[in-house]
């Protein structure tokens, strides 16, 4: 049997459209869920804070050998939520791990690992703008 590891994949707005008796889109139950979908499409405003901010993430996720990545779109969607929207990303999109780990447990971990490697990039930036302002 083969097993797959990792599974990738890119929702894409120009779907094709199937014949009605063969159409099998989800139905979402929540007009948030849509709104989070509708997010994903939509151009990602990025500043040099909510870039550190994602950065950071993929690197908790790398540190706690979780392969996910957010790309700026996908982090803009679920960054405006905070922790709320961590949780709900990780139910709907990684629902697989929630049969061995609480999503509460998960959401703690990530953030935590998250602050860190935050603090440790803001210290870094902080020394080597020290330096510039010293030579």
């Amino acid at each position: 049997m083969v097993r797959i590891k990792y599974f990738n994949y890119h929702l894409s707005v120009d779907l094709p459209t199937l014949p009605s008796r063969l159409n099998t889109a989800p139905r979402f139950r929540t007009l948030k869920e849509i709104d989070v979908l509708q997010d994903l499409h939509s151009p990602a405003v990025t500043d040099a804070s909510s870039e550190a901010h994602r950065h950071a993430y993929n690197a908790a996720f790398h540190l706690l050998d979780l392969s996910w990545h957010w790309d700026p779109v996908t982090f803009a969607a679920i960054h405006r939520y905070g922790r709320a929207g961590l949780k709900s990303w990780v139910e709907r999109e990684q629902a697989h791990l929630l049969r061995a780990y609480d999503v509460d447990f998960l959401v703690n971990a990530v953030e935590s690992t998250k602050a860190r490697c935050l603090a440790a990039y803001e210290h870094h930036a902080t020394r080597q703008g020290s330096a510039r302002r010293a030579a």
